[in-house]
């Protein structure tokens, strides 16, 4: 299991959590090494009379003591790379081995145990306890104690009228078989949970990683606010929505017209917000708020939604349900419908008829047409399943459809096309976009032969530099849209005509939700009328 892990952290970071848990402690080991050389160095210069350093052998003293000074400074600066290359285990070992047998030359130098040196084998035994096995860090207990009771013996045999210290010795020796093995205990406890809390680490950051990739690949915008107002993070669909450039990363703040909504919540939490653009050509954004608690701030957390995209989910449910009504209505209404049709067409060939009721007939059979074309239209419009989009390039399709549209009429129109020289994506059913484009330029041309006398529409294509989605025209030189009017042109049943049914531009607007598009009146630069189209992503699939 412990390979397995190091294999885990070594894909991950490039290092196992063990090799760098034993760099750690055999970098803080080698500095006490080089500090330990150096008090021993500059106590023997600076020693006293009764001073046992270096009693037995000063010149053996002296160059161990520098040999291991210099010693624990090569150590300690060799580079990590280097020890990259080295047996790491092996490095370790020989660095713990070098410290026990100079440690009992100095002891011997001094005088032995009662130099009071050989205590300090204690650290080397526990540092390799740390660092290795129960079995190398026996041997390393072992390895010290054999060393302790050999430079006794030798002390003892060299040294005339020398004491004996063979039982302190003996309880030394024990205290360190003692130590590597309790050291054992805990360095293991220490090791597991250091490894727990690496992989959790990483855990951690790895949960973070895909969060994030989750977030910036949401369609729904993500903004999060200081108490200041200022972005602290948004991501992709944010900042499409909000016209911020990918390139721009500092000092970013929300539109004029999102600090309003903002600031309308903040006094009045409980009221919904308006659905709102950023210009003719961005898509209605529907915004929400709510507070996001980081630590011991409050930041403001803002949702942005796609109006359109939010009404073509609903589309299918509203398309279902008015499917099944209009189907009932169709069977109540039609056959009533078509009687009193047929028996005013019977009344009509009558050769007794006076001209008032010949006009009342008129009446009849007018209304009769009339509301079997609000039948068929509402039908037509409840039969309308998930949009079979597809890859259109918009400026030939454009071309041609003008070529339809002008021979089938019997009188002479006007239909001129204006797109870039650049090839022109959308995504888009194609029957549904002749649909929809008919019905429009079908009403342009009728508004301006009646205000102008002549029969003319102009199709004008372009992208938007912001978002560099297409949007597309339909102009014509009507009298146009009046403002009291906007906002209701496009409710079902709504019309401004005795004649007509108030249900083209609403199947328009259905048509153009269902493909992820907009559909809205304004007015041009030289104030014609204009219904504007604005579409969707080419690559991304109706829902």
């Amino acid at each position: 299991m412990g390979a397995w892990h190091d294999n885990y952290f070594l894909q991950l970071g490039g290092e196992t959590a063990t090799l760098q848990l034993n760099r750690q402690i055999i970098t803080v080991f080698n500095l006490y090494r080089l500090v330990l050389a150096l008090i021993l160095l500059i106590s023997y210069y600076y020693r006293s009379n009764t001073s046992p350093l270096g009693s037995v052998d000063p010149e053996l003293f002296l160059r161990l003591t520098i040999s291991y000074a210099i010693f624990n400074l090569a150590t300690l600066l060799i580079p990590a790379r280097l020890q990259e290359t080295l047996n790491g285990q092996l490095y370790f070992a020989s660095i713990i081995l070098t410290d026990i047998v100079v440690l009992e030359m100095l002891s011997y130098a001094s005088g032995g145990f009662s130099s009071g040196i050989t205590p300090l084998l204690i650290l080397p035994v526990a540092s390799g306890s740390l660092l290795f096995g129960i079995r190398i860090s026996t041997f390393f207990a072992a390895i010290a104690s054999i060393a302790l009771i050999f430079g006794e013996f030798y002390h003892f045999l060299s040294v005339p009228l020398s004491e004996e210290y063979y039982v302190q010795t003996g309880l030394l020796g024990l205290l360190l078989f003692i130590t590597a093995l309790g050291i054992q205990t805990v360095g293991a406890r220490i090791r597991e949970k250091d490894l727990i809390n690496r992989r959790q680490a990483i855990s951690i950051q790895a949960l973070q990683q895909i969060n994030e990739q989750i977030i910036q690949r949401m369609h729904a915008g993500i903004v999060v606010l200081d108490q200041e107002e200022t972005v602290l993070h948004c991501n992709d669909a944010a900042r499409n929505f909000l016209a911020i450039p990918k390139e721009e990363t500092t000092a970013l703040t929300i539109p004029a017209i999102l600090h309003e909504q903002l600031q309308s919540w903040l006094h009045h939490p409980e009221n919904r917000q308006v659905k709102f653009r950023l210009s003719n050509q961005s898509p209605e954004i529907q915004a929400n708020f709510t507070y996001l608690q980081t630590g011991n701030s409050v930041n403001i957390l803002i949702f942005l939604e796609n109006y359109s995209e939010l009404s073509s989910r609903a589309q299918h449910l509203k398309l279902m349900s008015l499917g099944r009504l209009t189907a009932s209505i169709a069977h109540e209404i039609r056959n009533p419908l078509g009687a009193i049709s047929h028996a005013a067409q019977l009344l009509s060939e009558s050769p007794q008829l006076r001209r008032d009721e010949t006009r009342l007939l008129g009446i009849i059979h007018t209304h009769s047409l009339r509301m079997n074309k609000i039948i068929q239209n509402v039908l037509e419009l409840s039969r309308h399943k998930i949009a079979d989009t597809e890859k259109i390039e918009l400026g030939t399709w454009l071309l041609r459809f003008a070529e339809r549209i002008k021979t089938s009429y019997k009188h002479p129109i006007q239909c001129l096309v204006v797109v870039p020289s650049e090839p022109v994506w959308i995504r888009f059913n194609p029957s549904q976009l002749e649909q929809l484009l008919t019905n429009l330029c079908d009403n342009g041309l009728r508004y301006s032969l009646k205000f102008t006398g002549e029969a003319a529409v102009t199709l004008e294509l372009g992208v938007n530099a912001t978002n560099a989605l297409a949007w597309l025209d339909v102009i014509d030189d009507g009298p146009g849209v009046d403002e009291r009017d906007e906002e209701q042109i496009f409710e079902p049943f709504y019309t401004t005509e005795n004649s007509g049914t108030g249900l083209g531009l609403f199947i328009c607007k259905e048509l153009c939700e269902a493909n992820q598009s907009q559909l809205f009146f304004q007015r041009t630069a030289d104030g014609r009328s204009a219904f504007r189209l604005n579409f969707g992503h080419p690559d991304r699939q109706t829902i």
